[in-house]
């Protein structure tokens, strides 16, 4: 007897494990985000002169005021927030910080293989987004950004653009 309520505790216990476990689980339905050091790995040209665009530190401009705690100003001050997998905070998803490569590409989980990359046609179709002025206008509003002009900025203040992209 005791050995069958022992076995019926045990059984309850995993089955407890697996449900609270579950309810907890950080799994996207959908792509993830790798955050831009991943694409680092392939691409350390893009990387270096992305790195000098103000899109890093885009979070930074937030710490002054309370804009961090302002929801509306995170989507376009990180990379994902509001979206499956996205920004959270800066301790659970630091990757994610500023406006990162997958802010303008989309999550990079399906397309970061460098077998998909080599074939852009197999990239897009596993996700990457080529960037159009729609792309950029989500952030840079008339009122946000009143100075915002794509054809000058695709050329000066985002990254070098490989020739797939132009």
């Amino acid at each position: 007897m005791k050995r069958m309520v022992l076995i019926g505790f045990l059984l309850l216990s995993l089955v407890l494990v697996f449900c609270i476990s579950k309810g907890t689980s950080e799994e996207t339905s959908g792509p993830s985000y790798v955050g831009s050091k991943k694409c680092k790995a392939c691409h350390k040209e893009i990387y270096k002169s992305w790195k000098e665009t103000s899109h890093v530190g885009a979070f930074e401009t937030l710490s002054d005021s309370n804009a961090v705690e302002n929801k509306d100003c995170l989507p376009c001050h990180t990379t994902g927030y509001g979206k499956d997998g996205g920004f959270v905070d800066t301790s659970s998803t630091p990757k994610l910080v500023d406006v990162g490569c997958e802010s303008c590409h989309g999550p990079g989980s399906d397309y970061k293989k460098t077998s998909i990359m080599k074939d852009i046609e197999k990239a897009k179709a596993a996700g990457l987004v080529i960037p159009t002025e729609e792309t950029c206008t989500e952030c840079h509003t008339k009122e946000r950004s009143p100075n915002f002009d794509f054809k000058k900025y695709k050329v000066e203040g985002i990254h070098e653009i490989p020739e797939a992209e132009e």
